[in-house]
């Protein structure tokens, strides 16, 4: 008897591979990723504002400088503003682009705003406080989900931002859940005292859809040929309540050594 241990290494030591397909990122759920998806470019691709507020130079505030005129407005998909006076500000918004000529975002409970101008309320300023870096959280070419991973829905979301709109997966392979036994009936059925009604093949098609596997169902009875006939690869079979007594056609059909 083996155990459950000696089981699992014996199984995976047999998988088999059956190639890869490409297909739709929005059609991958629950795929197994076989090319690891990669940054195409900095992420973020530029310094993004991340606080509702206002950009100015640090070297203004570290010369004394709590009083900003607003020079304009920065909004989030929008080029990238330039900062003309190095005294003035410029008003952002969350996922802006940082305006070129400042480095530094105050939110706006940390301001006064008036008559066009912010004025500070804190002086715990740093410099490049809010301002989420170009490149911070990963650089071009870097991998982000490596091969082999199951995708989910995180990973998909990774897919779309990196602009990967078809994923390279493993193949599923063709599965078919077998019952076998003449005391079996569909479960629409109401069995005689010598029937029973056939259950395990819909918790083995159940548990493989859980996998996103797509799983035959086939009911073949105690009729050597007939299982022979419907044992023929490439489907994966999966049987149970294998016999050892004097009646036992789906062993002699599978394993006619025995």
């Amino acid at each position: 008897m083996l155990t459950v241990e000696e089981a699992t290494r014996l199984i995976l030591a047999h998988t088999a591979q059956w190639g890869t397909t490409t297909v739709p990122f929005s059609e991958a759920l629950g795929r197994i990723l076989a090319e690891p998806i990669s940054a195409d470019r900095d992420f973020p691709p530029f310094t993004r504002v991340s606080m509702d507020g206002i950009a100015i130079n640090y070297n203004a505030f570290a010369n004394r400088q709590r009083r900003f005129h607003i020079q304009a407005t920065q909004a989030a998909g929008k080029p990238p503003l330039q900062l003309i006076q190095p005294q003035d500000c410029i008003e952002v918004m969350t996922g802006a682009i940082l305006p070129e000529g400042t480095d530094t975002v105050i939110r706006y409970e940390d301001l006064e705003l008036s008559d066009g101008s912010a004025n500070l309320l804190i002086e715990d300023i740093r410099k490049g406080q809010n301002a989420h870096q170009q490149g911070m959280d990963r650089r071009k070419g870097a991998e982000i989900v490596p091969a082999g991973t199951r995708l989910g829905p995180a990973e998909l979301g990774v897919a779309a931002t990196v602009g990967q709109a078809r994923l390279t997966v493993k193949k599923l392979p063709r599965i078919a859940v077998v019952a076998t036994g003449d005391e079996l009936v569909p479960v629409e059925a109401s069995p005689e005292p010598y029937q029973i009604r056939t259950s395990n093949i819909y918790a083995l098609q159940g548990l493989f859809r859980s996998w996103h596997l797509p799983a035959d169902l086939l009911h073949i009875s105690d009729d050597r040929e007939e299982i022979e006939k419907n044992s023929a690869p490439p489907s994966i079979i999966m049987r149970y309540s294998y016999s050892v007594g004097a009646y036992r056609p789906a062993n002699l059909a599978l394993f006619p050594r025995h």
